[in-house]
Formats: C-alpha cells, structure tokens, sequence
C-alpha cells in the first residue's frame, strides 16, 4: 500500500473529538480510533477549580464513547503519578512503557468515570 493511500485510510479510522463546557471553558480532547474501538485522551484544559464541571465533561464523554461502541480509553501519564495515585487505587491497565518516564494506560469505557474519580480522590 503506497503512503498515499495509508493517509487516506487513517482519515477514516482516527476522528478526533472534543468535550467543552461553555461556563468554564473548560475541555477534554480524544482521539478516537475507530478500528480499533478505542478512544486516546489527549488534552485536559482544566484548572480543576470547578470539578463538578470537570466530571460532567467526564460523564459526557462516557456516555458517548458507550453509545459510539467505543470500548477502550487510553491516557499517557507520568510513571510517578501511576505509582502514587493510580496503581492499586483503579483499573487502569499498563498497555506500553515509553523510554521517557511515562507510561500508556487503558480501560475499559465502563471504568472510565469511577477511574478518574479514584485517581484524582474525588467522590461525587
């Protein structure tokens, strides 16, 4: 397959999605990968002063990867921050060790909320 055609082919496999709140500005971007059915989060614009904002942007997000048949999510964090916060207290699953000290997590669209809730220590 020449380079041209594998672009023409990644345009309709990735789509990109964004989450925003108009109150707070705040938003989550994703890139999902429909083959795949897996969706990467790639950019919190938060400043987490307003977290009941921030977890409906979560919900929203969700929601809509279940009703989409989206049924992995990803995120890349600090090797630190998945010991001290993530390991044992949630479900994410390490899916590839990066040579820079961070670390590609995954899981199921299921645990996606109760996940992040439990990795920033928040109860709703």
């Amino acid at each position: 397959m020449n380079l041209y055609k594998k672009y023409i082919a990644l345009i309709f496999i990735m789509e990109d999605k964004k989450f925003s709140c108009d109150i707070t500005s705040y938003s989550i971007s994703f890139k999902i990968n429909k083959l795949n059915n897996e969706a990467y989060m790639e950019v919190i614009e938060c400043d987490y002063y307003y977290p009941k904002f921030f977890f409906k942007l979560l919900r929203d997000s969700s929601d809509y990867f279940k009703e989409n048949g989206v049924v992995t999510i990803k995120q890349l964090v600090s090797k630190i921050d998945y010991e001290q916060f993530l390991k044992g207290n949630t479900t994410w699953e390490i899916d590839k060790i990066h040579i820079d000290d961070t670390i590609t997590l995954k899981c199921k669209t299921t645990d996606f909320l109760k996940n992040m809730q439990n990795g920033l220590g928040v109860e709703l």
